[in-house]
């Protein structure tokens, strides 16, 4: 009897005992879709949070913060913190086109009567935000996004209803919660986000102005001048030049991430979890192959032996 007769009886007689190769079966199926279901999910993921990220910034942002670590080392009365001259010294640094502190403010706002919620901070780097309509704002000015606005029935406001109108920004006093000083300013333009509409973690649209109009606002809000930071954006002139900033500011002990590093510590867990997930998936491959084998081996040897008699 030829060999290949005795792989096909063989096979023939494997699933004519279908009760012993269904585990099998099952265990090629299952390590297959493992397999498979991994690498989809972990590029999906990928996709959807690298997008994320990006939609809060671009490759050229370096995003700078207090350190911690550093603080803890030092003296507590004399704590480390962003300031404008330190700001001023990033400025000077190769390659970096733009430097600014980043200052924010939840705040409920009216427009014709009608109560919304803005998150404003001062404006960005104008590369990116497209301005859609109107002008980059001054001070008592600001620019409000094309979608993302809600009001207080969680209603979306389009932005080019209020271009051009008065907005009262409802500023809490520090000395009572229930106290608000109402700021007066015009809606001077409307912006889209480059990447993406930007929303805060509460689903509110951002509204930005102009950096020294956002320092009067804060301070008001805090009732002491600004004159330190935990936060500040910087802005290199080409996503090549990231990782050389990031490293000269995180040398003067302060944290320094950018959004492209970001993406390759996520890309790094992502492929982490593929892998071990994949590892997976080839053990128990290699486990229903090997009993495969052995079912096979066993029945060819029989099948041969039934041949010399």
């Amino acid at each position: 009897m030829r060999f290949l007769d005795i792989v096909s009886m063989s096979f023939g007689n494997l699933f004519r005992q279908f009760r012993r190769i269904l585990p099998a079966i099952i265990g090629v199926t299952l390590s297959a879709t493992l397999a498979f279901s991994v690498i989809i999910s972990g590029y999906t993921a990928t996709h959807i949070l690298t997008q994320q990220i990006l939609g809060q910034g671009s490759l050229r942002e370096i995003i700078v913060t207090v350190d911690q670590n550093a603080n803890f080392s030092q003296n507590a009365s004399q704590p480390q913190a962003i300031t404008d001259s330190q700001i001023s010294s990033w400025k000077s640094i190769p390659h970096v086109l733009a430097a600014y502190p980043d200052l924010q403010l939840n705040i409920t706002a009216s427009a014709e009567g009608e109560g919304i919620f803005i998150l404003l901070m001062n404006q960005p780097d104008k590369s990116e935000l497209k301005l859609l309509q109107g002008t980059w704002p001054q001070n008592n000015q600001i620019l409000v996004p094309d979608k993302g606005l809600l009001n207080k029935q969680d209603q979306p406001i389009d932005g080019s209803s209020i271009l051009g109108k008065t907005v009262l920004l409802n500023i809490p006093n520090p000395n009572s919660a229930m106290n608000y000083q109402q700021v007066p300013v015009t809606v001077s333009g409307i912006y889209a986000r480059q990447t993406d509409v930007l929303l805060n973690p509460l689903g509110f649209g951002i509204a930005y102005t102009n950096l020294s109009f956002m320092k009067n606002l804060v301070q008001q809000n805090q009732n002491s001048p600004q004159t330190s930071y935990q936060l500040a954006t910087v802005i290199a002139d080409s996503s090549q030049n990231v990782g050389g900033i990031e490293s000269k500011i995180s040398n003067q002990n302060f944290s320094a991430e950018s959004i492209l590093n970001q993406i390759s510590g996520l890309n790094a867990r992502v492929q982490s979890v593929m892998a071990i997930g994949l590892a997976i998936g080839l053990f128990i491959l290699l486990l229903v192959a090997l009993s495969i084998g052995n079912l096979l081996i066993t029945h060819l040897t029989q099948d041969e032996q039934k041949g010399t008699k």
